[in-house]
């Protein structure tokens, strides 16, 4: 990953009149890398992980697609297994990393923790196709009905 000193400095030697392929071999990143940072906005800030942020630089998490409904279930069944969301994510068309799936997981149940206690029912879909909500069962960590051993 590119830190916020070598955008600046690629910036300054670009500005500076340096070919792309010269201020590559000098920084030690791609020609791309260099050509595709020239264009970005000028890199003003101090913090590296707060200027992310704001110029929304990197790759967009494929799990965020998927915390609204992650955080859903959680609040529904807050000990339901770590592996048991992915599973269920990976069915619901998720395609990223388990352990990038892991680490989102770990920061929504540390925010639930933080908000107070979370209700250990769960949601189940009623013969009418309506859901109800029941306690939660401990052989079926998916609330469907299904036991996994």
């Amino acid at each position: 990953m590119i830190n916020l000193d070598q955008r600046r400095e690629i910036q300054q030697l670009r500005r500076s009149g340096q070919t792309l392929r010269q201020i590559s071999m000098h920084v030690g990143v791609s020609v791309s890398s260099v050509k595709r940072i020239s264009k970005e906005p000028e890199a003003v800030g101090a913090d590296d992980a707060s200027e992310r942020r704001r110029r929304r630089i990197g790759r967009p998490s494929i799990v965020r697609d998927h915390e609204a409904w992650i955080q859903r279930r959680l609040l529904v069944r807050a000990s339901i297994p770590t592996r048991t969301l992915l599973f269920e994510a990976r069915q619901r068309g998720y395609s990223g990393s388990r352990s990038a799936f892991y680490a989102s997981v770990a920061v929504l149940r540390n925010r639930l923790v933080e908000s107070g206690p979370v209700s250990s029912a769960v949601a189940a879909p009623d013969p009418a196709g309506s859901f109800s909500v029941r306690p939660a069962d401990r052989d079926d960590p998916t609330g469907q009905g299904a036991v996994i051993r």
